[in-house]
């Protein structure tokens, strides 16, 4: 009894740690097309140039 309630606990940690991860790596994703179109806008003339 003791165990399955240590596996059901173990499993729910898992599965937030899931989603911490999969929320974690949406909201840097987002940043970082942010960042990226920022940093594409801001090197047009460097591009052209080069």
């Amino acid at each position: 009894m003791y165990k399955s309630g240590f596996n059901f606990l173990y499993i729910n940690s898992n599965i937030r740690n899931f989603f911490i991860g999969a929320v974690i790596f949406i909201i840097s994703g987002i940043l970082l097309e942010k960042y990226i179109r920022e940093l594409k806008y801001d090197g047009t003339n460097i591009s052209s140039a080069g």
